[in-house]
């Protein structure tokens, strides 16, 4: 049986491609996906109030017609700069380390359009004039007109072992403390080919660790969004449930799409955690493990 593989990891995307026959992988193909690297310095400024996407509910049936772009990657608009502007910023964990961003254009105008899995680019000016660049995957699927951006960015800080000069977090500590409802911020249009495939009708695994789950939530609203038939599955690996992030999206989308199979692995769960509820094992995910849960559909 021929699957398609998607790997979402902290700090590294992985695209895979894998033909699995008799429960055993016999070829793998993995591409890191590359950050880009823009010119220019852009700062975070005061524009005016943003308006509010919504109410952050899921509801395929709410969302405007869907863009089939599968056949435009990587975006074609990279020379034009977008301003964009905040105009929602939703927390999605109980530890409060992951912070979703809603970013609308300035001017009101609609979007470009974007693949499930693409990224946004930024160059912020931090620390006296520091130029510091970012890529953040989309974390919503694709409308059309398309409205909002959302990205979804972890707070890093620093850990006991840092060097004096490390600076871990430079970006994602300023934007999570000083990028407001209102502000704004430029872009590069979205990019990037670590995408679903949106015509293909083969299964799906999805492969995510931490706040890696979100180009794959892209992907997730999109095939609920169009009803897919698809097999899917969700293998998600997280510490414990206070950095659980989008529990209760994954599970609206679970509502949508009966064939969407989780299976969460919590690394340190603690007291207040509940097996079969807040996640299905602990450890960490492994080729064993997924293994397992593959074989027992065939």
């Amino acid at each position: 049986m021929q699957i398609e593989l998607l790997v979402g990891l902290t700090g590294t995307l992985v695209l895979a491609a894998a033909i699995v026959r008799g429960g055993t992988a016999i070829a793998v193909l993995a591409a890191h996906r590359r950050r880009i690297e823009l010119e220019g310095r852009r700062t975070i400024e005061t524009l005016r109030e943003g308006g509010d996407p919504g109410s952050g509910h899921y509801s395929p049936s709410r969302h405007s017609q869907l863009v089939d772009v599968s056949e435009r990657l990587p975006s074609s608009n990279q020379e034009k700069t977008l301003r964009l502007v905040v105009a929602k910023r939703v927390i999605e964990n109980e530890k409060g380390d992951i912070c979703s961003f809603y970013l609308k254009a300035a001017d009101d105008q609609p979007l470009p359009s974007y693949a499930p899995g693409q990224f946004l680019s930024f160059t912020f000016s931090v620390l006296e004039q520091q130029v510091a660049s970012r890529c953040y995957s989309l974390s919503r699927h694709p409308t059309e007109p398309q409205e909002f951006y959302r990205i979804s960015v972890k707070r890093l800080l620093p850990q006991p072992e840092d060097a004096a000069d490390a600076m871990p977090g430079l970006v994602s500590n300023a934007m999570h403390d000083q990028l407001l409802e209102g502000m704004t911020l430029d872009a590069a249009p979205p990019s990037g080919t670590f995408c679903l495939d949106q015509i293909s009708q083969r299964p799906i695994v999805l492969i995510a660790g931490g706040v890696g789950l979100t180009p794959l939530l892209s992907m997730l609203d999109w095939l609920a969004a169009t009803e897919s038939s698809r097999e899917i599955w969700l293998f998600l690996g997280v510490r414990n449930s206070q950095e659980h992030a989008f529990r209760n999206h994954l599970n609206l989308i679970g509502q949508s799409l009966p064939n969407l199979h989780q299976v969460v692995f919590y690394s340190q769960p603690t007291t207040v955690c509940r097996k079969g509820s807040d996640y299905d094992d602990a450890g960490y995910v492994t080729v064993d493990y997924m293994m397992h849960f593959l074989r027992a559909r065939n």
